[in-house]
């Protein structure tokens, strides 16, 4: 999960400006960036620190109120939203329809089929993936369902975000699918698409053969997704 979420990650100066700004998450996890009024001093610096608590708080306050006019608006269960999906799927003749279907009523039956999705916590999201019993591209599918399934009820103004997308797998949690199924092209092959490929999609192709990402994943890949320090996305 992004333990950023609704805290400043920095105090920076913008030259165009010379003023200091906060640099934070918000409730969905984008990175933003907030004017403090302040002129870019030495002790103005100091000065922006000790404010970021209460800072922070309004942005705590803000999420739980926008939350709160959300749910008591739109009560409708999991199980709703589930099957929304389901239809989305099967009307765009989607070649993992069937699959992902399953899957849902899965998710649906551990988390109950009559729970509202603002009820469900990110530790709850934790604990689901932790006891699956599968390799890590199973859960991956899991979560492309399960962020789905959540977008459905956020479009519905059921939540305020999408707290799904926050969830990563532990680092410690290898890959172990066997390397024939995770390489369909041949390297010479990748090379040759790549190659002869524009400049837009010469990029996308890199990104989805480099890290064997699905489509989906590729065009919904975020920069918080990426630990820089790590190495990992």
């Amino acid at each position: 999960m992004n333990e950023n979420i609704n805290k400043v990650t920095s105090v920076f100066s913008r030259e165009s400006t010379g003023k200091l700004y906060f640099e934070f998450f918000d409730s969905n996890g984008k990175k933003k960036q907030k004017s403090t009024k302040l002129k870019d001093t030495k002790e103005n610096r100091k000065e922006a620190w000790k404010l970021v608590p209460k800072f922070e708080q309004r942005l705590e306050k803000e999420a739980r109120e926008k939350k709160d006019k959300l749910v008591e608006i739109q009560a409708r269960p999991l199980l709703y939203y589930g099957k929304k999906y389901s239809e989305s799927l099967y009307n765009s003749e989607h070649t993992k329809a069937s699959a992902h279907t399953g899957r849902m009523m899965k998710i649906v039956e551990f988390f109950g089929a009559d729970t509202i999705p603002a009820d469900i916590t990110e530790l709850d999201i934790e604990e689901f993936f932790e006891q699956l019993p599968w390799t890590r591209d199973t859960k991956s599918e899991y979560k492309v369902v399960l962020t789905a399934v959540f977008e459905k009820a956020r479009k519905d103004r059921a939540i305020p975000a999408n707290i799904v997308k926050q969830f990563s797998f532990p680092d410690n949690e290898v890959q172990i699918t066997p390397e024939t199924t995770r390489m369909p092209f041949s390297v010479e092959e990748m090379k040759k698409l790549i190659r002869n490929a524009d400049r837009r999609l010469k990029n996308f192709l890199g990104i989805g053969f480099h890290l064997g990402l699905r489509i989906e994943e590729t065009l919904g890949l975020m920069e918080q997704d990426i630990q820089f320090e790590n190495g990992t996305i």
